[in-house]
């Protein structure tokens, strides 16, 4: 009676036939940049179009009075310490493009404005202090333009506010980092200013792509209908069967995967008998390897052969 075993484990009788787990493979793993990630596909992230009717929208002053604007808007003043609006997002980390619905105004017979401006900032689990006492990121808002608007009220269905509200396209001119569930708190730096919407957009932070190669080995003696197992005892003659498993656990992919096994002493590998999930595949585990080729993230491949006892 043989003892064939899949451990490490080394044994002086006489009986034995140590069967080691020396199952080699050859995989390349791609190199990646953990900062810039040039070689990782964006993950975008666009959070639409946020409106002021948003629970997660909040303004000190909330303009509701105009029938011809579909939402409200923030009117936006730096007088009393300055007014301000915080958007509670928990927008995933990246870094992103702020787009703003805004109107910039002043009254008939008074001079156009210039300091039409704001402060914006980005963060965690703000509540509308401003400035946040800890931030992210920090960037200004420029005055864009200036248009009549004589009353902030519904006269005249507010259409000289409705023609001043124009969508501004990337408004810090750079993008600006968030935190992983980061907020934006906006702060009026400048005066009459018509907060109507806002857009964070652009691609999520990359996590780094790494794979993981897993190994199992198992054995069976098939003549005498064993199950699979680390070790199982074999006669002269008994067909034993391998099976190894092949997995990543990673989150990157293995590429040109190739593996090798050896068959210790007085087991002798039968010609024809490797399959490689399921379906026949060339000899070559006990020589020269053969090649599984990529495994993606989750993956596995399984490698079954067999072996012959040979006699004393």
């Amino acid at each position: 009676m043989k003892n064939i075993q899949t451990t490490k484990k080394f044994s002086t009788k006489a009986a034995s036939i140590l069967i080691a787990v020396c199952v080699v493979f050859s995989i390349l793993i791609p190199a990646v940049d953990a900062q810039s990630c040039t070689t990782c596909t964006c993950d975008w992230y666009d959070s639409g179009w946020i409106y002021l009717n948003d629970s997660r929208f909040q303004a000190d002053e909330k303009m509701t009075s105009c029938v011809n604007l579909d939402y409200p808007f923030a009117l936006m003043w730096s007088q009393q310490g300055g007014y301000h609006a915080w958007f509670n997002g928990n927008v995933p980390e990246g870094d992103y493009k702020i787009d703003m619905k805004i109107g910039y105004s002043h009254k008939t017979g008074t001079a156009p404005q210039t300091n039409e401006t704001m402060r914006v900032y980005t963060g965690t689990n703000y509540n509308g202090l401003i400035p946040p006492s800890n931030y992210t990121d920090k960037a200004n808002v420029p005055d864009f333009g200036d248009d009549i608007v004589d009353s902030y009220e519904n006269i005249a269905g507010c259409l000289d506010v409705l023609s001043a509200i124009q969508p501004y396209s990337n408004v810090t001119g750079r993008t600006m980092h968030f935190p992983q569930n980061g907020d934006l708190a906006i702060q009026a730096t400048g005066e009459s200013l018509m907060l109507y919407a806002i857009r964070i957009y652009g691609c999520k932070k990359e996590e780094p792509q790494y794979p993981n190669l897993s190994i199992n080995k198992e054995v069976r003696n098939i003549t005498q209908g064993s199950s699979w197992s680390n070790s199982v005892n074999a006669d002269p003659s008994d067909e034993v069967e391998f099976r190894i498993t092949v997995s990543n656990t990673g989150n990157g992919d293995l590429t040109n995967v190739r593996a090798w096994d050896s068959l210790p002493y007085k087991l002798d590998y039968i010609s024809g008998s490797t399959k490689v999930n399921g379906s026949y595949f060339s000899d070559g585990i006990i020589s020269g390897g053969i090649n599984l080729g990529d495994i993606g993230p989750n993956g596995e491949k399984t490698i079954v052969f067999k072996s012959k006892v040979l006699s004393e």
